[in-house]
């Protein structure tokens, strides 16, 4: 019950099964490797170079059927921003008329209207954060795109929210909860907002992986939460 080996061209005797012929029987069942050294290592690479090829082809297989599920993704995805804009054309909404309204206050949407003052301290607000985007956030997200070249930020123009779209919000939040024009600036979640895109099958890792980068660079998670399930926004928000 040893395995033993002098020298060169000697037998090795090794304690494992086998059912390929070549062999020798011993007692109890347990059958004597006859090959010898050179022989046994050639074998064991050939079978190692075919187990090799065998997992390559299967790589292959799978990375081949990621990019057609990635493809046909990527149709359903343009298929359902093509429907959004026919239900909800860009030029649907009217532009709204301000011809009358008095130097420096803001007429929008609905009849919302932020006068003089407090317009003046919503687009100071709107400064601020803008400032903020360009001094450290975009540079930061930036780096972290960079880490990865498997994923990339996309609609990288769209990152600062429009000041009509925020002043609308203005006026709901501050009607609704009689907010400060400040606070309800803050109050506004995605007035600077980044999407990235990650291949089908790294996809939660890659999440977890940014999250963790993010946070490196000083950033805290808040909010994560998962919308593939919603009608109009696919993906994971987190802020």
């Amino acid at each position: 019950m040893t395995s033993a080996c002098r020298r060169m061209g000697t037998p090795i005797i090794a304690m494992t099964r086998v059912a390929a012929g070549g062999r020798a029987g011993r007692s109890g069942g347990v059958q004597a490797e006859t090959r010898l050294r050179q022989e046994y290592y050639a074998d064991l690479r050939v079978a190692v170079s075919a187990e090799e090829s065998v997992a390559a082809q299967r790589a292959v297989a799978t990375e081949q059927a990621v990019a057609e599920k990635w493809g046909e993704t990527a149709k359903e995805s343009r298929w359902m921003w093509s429907e959004y804009q026919r239900k909800w054309p860009p030029g649907e909404r009217a532009p709204v008329d301000r011809s009358d309204d008095p130097p420096g206050s803001w007429h929008g949407d609905g009849d919302r209207v932020l006068d003089r003052a407090v317009n003046g301290r919503v687009e100071s607000a709107c400064d601020r954060i803008a400032e903020g985007e360009q001094e450290r956030i975009s540079s930061a997200l930036r780096v972290t795109e960079s880490q990865d070249p498997d994923r990339h930020l996309i609609g990288f123009e769209y990152r600062l929210k429009g000041r009509d779209r925020i002043k609308e919000k203005v006026c709901d939040k501050m009607e609704e909860f009689d907010f400060s024009p400040e606070e309800a600036v803050s109050s506004v979640s995605d007035t600077i907002r980044y999407t990235f895109q990650y291949r089908e099958d790294r996809y939660t890792q890659g999440v977890w992986a940014d999250l963790g980068r993010l946070k490196d660079q000083g950033f805290e998670l808040e909010k994560l939460k998962n919308s593939w399930s919603s009608e109009q926004y696919k993906g994971s928000y987190s802020a």
